[in-house]
């Protein structure tokens, strides 16, 4: 009925034994993310600190009018977007990533903290604070599974600038798209959400979701895409062997191309071809936000059904499960110690 288009790239995990940070340096972790809106009103400023950075909004001599562009695009988008936070009754990114900061605090013996990349708690308070209190070394622990330029790397290259001002050092945990314990993690999901409901049913498909970025992007360089289709083989590995997968992109912005296929493209040709059961999973979102809880539950579900199909099923993210909690104090302590 359906045919994958997943392609076979894969970035195997070094499995190794924890073991404690050094006590010898003052240390901490910093959980990095993107952050998001928490209110209406404080969606343009969220939207202006996201495209005025070169690195997310990559604009040809863009240092010459990012701000301009910044400004537009951000009092543009705000009163379209303002009225979908209020439907999901606002962005849970924010305490869901306190839940997985209270969860990692458990299992490691250095203080965690949160930094989000365009809204509070920004790196710059938390980097201050911890330099009054005599931490040295951070850790930079991204809630990105897959390595891009506009996510990960844009939030190193703002650790590094507060680091050398405030005379600290910076270690980083870079990805783990491949790591087995994340893909775990996503399958755990899957069975406590499906379990038997998919019994004796036809006509059922899987729709893997990730974060789109432009293509321009990816020729350029940012190896996203291809750690995106790592994550997706293997997950795929451990799903129904009899289930179609397929994987599409989202969150297109702008009229220049974004990977393909377009989540909502995707979502409608399954309708049109006959699945009446669709499972959207998303694998590259470890917390609930505006991409799932508006894009994925409402938006593309609505438009799935009236392409034919009759029951949509979406997967949570791994948000503060134990396996991806155990899995990111492995990498914390092994990147601390080494």
């Amino acid at each position: 009925m359906t045919q994958s288009n997943l392609a076979t790239d894969q970035f195997p995990a070094i499995e190794q034994p924890r073991r404690k940070a050094e006590p010898a340096t003052r240390q901490a972790i910093i959980l990095i993310n993107m952050g998001a809106a928490t209110t209406p009103e404080s969606v343009e400023p969220f939207l202006y600190e996201l495209f005025v950075d070169p690195l997310m909004i990559q604009l040809p001599l863009g240092r010459f009018y990012q701000k301009a562009f910044a400004r537009f695009i951000s009092r543009r988008r705000a009163p379209k977007m303002a009225p979908h936070y209020q439907e999901i009754g606002g962005s849970p990114l924010l305490p869901q990533t306190e839940d997985q900061a209270r969860a990692l605090q458990k299992l490691v013996d250095v203080p965690v903290k949160i930094a989000m990349r365009y809204s509070e708690p920004r790196a710059k308070g938390v980097m201050e604070e911890l330099a009054a209190e005599g931490v040295k070394e951070v850790l930079a622990l991204p809630l990105y599974p897959q390595f891009s330029r506009t996510t990960t790397e844009t939030s190193f290259v703002e650790l590094d600038e507060l680091a050398a001002r405030l005379g600290m050092r910076v270690k980083y945990v870079g990805r783990y798209a491949g790591d087995e314990r994340y893909v775990n993690a996503l399958k755990a999901k899957w069975d406590e959400t499906i379990g038997d409901r998919l019994a004796g049913k036809e006509n059922v498909a899987v729709l893997m979701t990730a974060h789109g970025i432009p293509v321009i992007y990816a020729k350029k360089g940012d190896p996203y895409l291809d750690e995106v289709r790592c994550t997706a083989n293997k997950l795929k590995a451990k799903l129904p062997p009899e289930l179609p997968v397929s994987l599409a992109f989202q969150s297109r912005l702008g009229p220049v191309e974004w990977a393909r296929p377009y989540l909502d493209e995707e979502a409608e040709r399954l309708g049109a071809a006959g699945v009446k059961t669709l499972v959207m999973f998303p694998i590259t979102f470890v917390s609930e936000h505006l991409e799932t809880n508006y894009e994925l539950d409402i938006e593309v579900a609505d438009m799935a059904k009236a392409a034919g199909v009759e029951e949509v099923i979406r997967i949570p993210t791994v948000r503060d499960h134990p396996i991806f909690i155990d899995m990111l104090a492995d990498l914390a302590t092994k990147a601390l110690a080494s």
